[in-house]
Parts: structure tokens; C-alpha cells; sequence
């Protein structure tokens, strides 16, 4: 009863609501309807919002209602017309881009969410400023040794205190701000590999960090595979080395005998000498997480996951990245996507072929598959390798 002595405040409210939300219309683009655009006395006399709540028991209209309008508004922060600035960067383009056309994607923060009109809420000084300070489009935290310029806009930027950059405006949004900027460490890779480490070993598993390259490749000694698998090799390099290292494998797999010996010699002839040094220090491909499953008991299933971080806001990238971007052309399929996933093929095929010729002739204990999953610097996983 006592709503129906706020019904003037109450439609008042629903016309507010409706209009933030964009009229009437707005349910043709909503994946719920939250508020009924005909029913003015919603708040006072209606049962919607109860039959709502039953309907959809693990939603809330408050947090439908917000990520409504999030939505909304950063469809308008990305639009061509706001990106027309000259101290918008090419960092900037591409992050506003990717999040308009991956909204909630990522797995970065990359707006400031905190709620300052909840009383409940609280932030640290620290915490406020670097989120403020994010959110507009700023460094974390002020480099203490860089100085401050002002921009024609009156925008606050510094310029980087690196000798390498020649003093130039250090980029907030791209490369430059996690190769320069020392609040801005670059731990994505870490932090992917924690958080795959964590949700594996809660379901059961065992995980392993950098894992003996030589387990799924039999009884390959660790000079050979050094010389075999020394990483940073063309096509035709690895192909040589692949095809060099399953006659070693199949070699090694032969009875002792005279015979053995002079294939492995006439092999080994073929294969780069390394010294000793250069064995302990050659940079041999290798994982960076291994996570065992305990079934079946018999030949357990292993992944083995060799994650690449792709930088594609850094300069090289940047202007082909923002014509990709701005062309219609799905986010995560440009430039430095497709060379990070031919990279992987060309380093690890010949490896990969290797394990399967082992598993197939039952010589290994463990089914291994292999998984490479490519993850935007700002956080976007490449839709192949979301599974």
C-alpha cells in the first residue's frame, strides 16, 4: 500500500529507466526484458518483478540492468567519432576496438567497475588512484623519474624517462607501457599458468611446470634433442630436424646389435655437434605446463600446453591491427594472431609427430595431447582454444 502513495515518483522513475535504457526498443537488444516499457505503474501496482524473479532465479535485475547500460555506453565510447582525437593512440584504437567488438571477453580489467555510490564499498588509496587512473586511459601509477606534459586537450601524459625512447610519450594502453613502465610488470603469462594450475589441481590433476621436453619423445638423449630441437629454425629446418629425429627414434628402438650401432653413427653424422656447453644452454623447446590426469590407471592422459602471449598493440603490429580492426574482420584473426599460430605449428610439429609415432607403437605410458592456446596482451583468448 504504501507504494501506491509514490506512484508519481515511481512512473517518474520508469520514464528515467526506460530513457537511460534507450526507449521502448530497447528489448530488441537486450537478452532479457527487465522493465516492461508499457506498464508505467510497474513499481506500484504490477507482480512483474516477482514472476521475474521466478523465472529467472539465478539473475538479478539490478545486475541485468547494469551490464545493460555498460554495454550500451561503451558501444558509444568506441564509436569512430570518439576515437577521432589526436592524443587517441593507436594503443588506444585498438583496445576501445577489441573491447567493442568483445565486450566482457577479456580476462583483464580494463574499465574502472567500482561502484563509489556504494557505501559498502571500499578502496585503498592505491587502489583508487590506479583504477581511476586506468580508466582514464592513463599509466597505472605516475613514473616518479618521467615528466608531466600536458596535452592541447589539457590531458595529463609523461613522457618515458627510458634513453632508448628518446623521451617520447610513453603509451598507456600498448606495448610500451609493460616494456617501460615499472607499475606495469608484465605477469600475464604467470598468471595464465597459475590460473590453469589452480583450476586443474582443484579436479583432481597434477600439473607441472616446464616440464622435461624428452618425455614424450622416448629415450632421445638430451645432447641429440638439444641439437635436434634447438628452437628459433625455419620451415625447412624443422622439417629436416623432424625427419632426422624419428630415424634416431626408430633407431634407438632396434635390438642391440652391430647393425644399431652403425645406424645411430651414420645418424649422428647428420646431426649439428654441440659442445657441452651449448647443450646445458641451448634454448631446446620446451613447455611450459604439463597437467596428468589420474585415469585410466593404465595409461593416464597427459596435456601439454606451450601458451603464447601476442603483443598486438606494439608498433610493428599497430597499424595493420587498426585496419584489420576497423574493416569488419573477426578481432582475434589478424596479423600477429596468424604468425603466433604458425610459429607454434612450425616449432612443435615435428615433436608432436614424434610423440604420436610412440603412442601409436604403444611405447609410452601416457596418452599425451598437445594444446598451444594464443592470448591477446589485453587479455582475449583466441576462440579455438577457449575449450
Amino acid at each position: 500500500m504504501s507504494r501506491a502513495f509514490r506512484r508519481a515518483d515511481c512512473e517518474s522513475a520508469h520514464l528515467v529507466a526506460l530513457t537511460e535504457l534507450g526507449g521502448p526498443t530497447y528489448v530488441n537488444r537486450a537478452d532479457l526484458q527487465f522493465l516492461p516499457p508499457e506498464q508505467t505503474d510497474v513499481l506500484v501496482e504490477s507482480n512483474f518483478y516477482s514472476e521475474w524473479h521466478i523465472d529467472h532465479k539465478y539473475s538479478k535485475v539490478s545486475k541485468e540492468f547494469s551490464k545493460f547500460l555498460g554495454l550500451k555506453h561503451l558501444k558509444k565510447l568506441t564509436c569512430q567519432d570518439e576515437l577521432d582525437f589526436e592524443h587517441v593512440t593507436a594503443s588506444d584504437s585498438i583496445r576501445c576496438l577489441m573491447a567493442r567488438k568483445l565486450p566482457g571477453e577479456t580476462v583483464l580489467t580494463q574499465l574502472f567497475t567500482a561502484n563509489l555510490s556504494d557505501r559498502e564499498a571500499r578502496l585503498s588509496k592505491t587502489e583508487f588512484i590506479i583504477s581511476a587512473r586506468q580508466f582514464l586511459c592513463l599509466p597505472a601509477l605516475k613514473i616518479p623519474r618521467g615528466e608531466i606534459v600536458q596535452l592541447d586537450c589539457n590531458c595529463e601524459a609523461q613522457k618515458c624517462p627510458d634513453v632508448k625512447c628518446g623521451g617520447i610519450l610513453i603509451d598507456p594502453a600498448g606495448n610500451h607501457a609493460l616494456m617501460c613502465h615499472p607499475g606495469l610488470p608484465a605477469k600475464k603469462a604467470t598468471l595464465l599458468e597459475r590460473a590453469l594450475e589452480r583450476v586443474f589441481r582443484k579436479s583432481g590433476g597434477r600439473s607441472e611446470r616446464q616440464p622435461v621436453t624428452a618425455k614424450p619423445l622416448g629415450e632421445i638423449p638430451k645432447g641429440d634433442l638439444a641439437a635436434l630441437f634447438p628452437g628459433g629454425q625455419n620451415l625447412e629446418e624443422s622439417k629436416k630436424s623432424g625427419e632426422l629425429a624419428l630415424e634416431l627414434v626408430d633407431a634407438l628402438l632396434m635390438a642391440p646389435s652391430a647393425t644399431k650401432d652403425s645406424v645411430l653413427d651414420e645418424i649422428r653424422e647428420r646431426i649439428p655437434k654441440l659442445d657441452e656447453g651449448q647443450i646445458e644452454y641451448n634454448n631446446t623447446i620446451r613447455f611450459d605446463l604439463c597437467l596428468s590426469a589420474p585415469f585410466p590407471f593404465d595409461s593416464p592422459q597427459q596435456l601439454w600446453i606451450d601458451h603464447g602471449v601476442v603483443h598486438e598493440t606494439s608498433e610493428s603490429y599497430q597499424e595493420s591491427m587498426v585496419q584489420h580492426l576497423e574493416s569488419g574482420l573477426a578481432a582475434l584473426s589478424g596479423e600477429p594472431f596468424r604468425r603466433m599460430e604458425s610459429s607454434k605449428d612450425r616449432r612443435f610439429k615435428s615433436l608432436i609427430n614424434i610423440a604420436k609415432h610412440l603412442q601409436k607403437q604403444r611405447l609410452l605410458d601416457f596418452q599425451p595431447s598437445f594444446l598451444f592456446p594464443i592470448v591477446s596482451a589485453l587479455g582475449y583468448l583466441m576462440q579455438t582454444h577457449r575449450s
